[in-house]
């Protein structure tokens, strides 16, 4: 029903590389399934200012968050920092993630809400001790029902280390180069 890629599915963030990006996920899907990329810090690589705006204008998407329902379950989407050529959240991105986190437990308690980020949770999946964020932690702590998905560190998700279980879920998607047009991505593919 979804599949949602945690950033880097560029490798320098051209607005050319942007839409093969699309145009190859466009011929790659069954019409219906929901597709979304969220901003890792590669996409910032080629001129960060303009990344925000060269993304929207490619994908046609109003935000470069998300939160979808599919299926009755919740699935937020938060892009690299926008303001930090890709690297960190700030205060307006922590502010609507825990807005939308709130939304999604208030609807419903008991299931899964599935939130994607580029960077993980320092100390959490393989790779997160090296690569991470610490801006992200104490938001996601407050939702035992989190399960978190991050790319960034680029180490294998088939080592045991790349799912954690804590105050919350989070799993390590790693991001390896898909084809030869400079593509990366870090994929999350959830059926509900």
């Amino acid at each position: 029903d979804g599949v949602f890629f945690a950033g880097d599915f560029t490798n320098r963030g051209t607005p050319t590389s942007m839409r093969k990006f699309f145009d190859i996920v466009d011929d790659s899907v069954r019409d219906g399934t929901v597709v979304r990329p969220i901003l890792g810090n590669h996409e910032f690589y080629y001129n960060g200012p303009a990344t925000v705006d060269n993304f929207l204008t490619v994908s046609g998407y109003d935000s470069p968050d998300a939160h979808l329902e599919l299926n009755g379950c919740h699935f937020i989407l938060l892009s690299a920092g926008k303001g930090n050529h890709g690297e960190g959240y700030d205060e307006a991105a922590r502010t609507w993630l825990k807005e939308e986190l709130d939304k999604a437990y208030s609807d419903d308690r008991s299931r899964p809400i599935f939130v994607f980020t580029h960077h993980a949770v320092k100390g959490t999946v393989y790779g997160s001790e090296l690569w991470y964020t610490n801006d992200l932690d104490g938001i996601l702590e407050e939702y035992e029902q989190v399960v978190h998905f991050s790319g960034h560190s680029h180490y294998p998700i088939n080592d045991p280390r790349s799912i954690w279980q804590g105050k919350f879920t989070a799993l390590n998607l790693g991001a390896k180069r898909v084809s030869n047009i400079g593509i990366t991505a870090c994929v999350g593919a959830v059926a509900a």
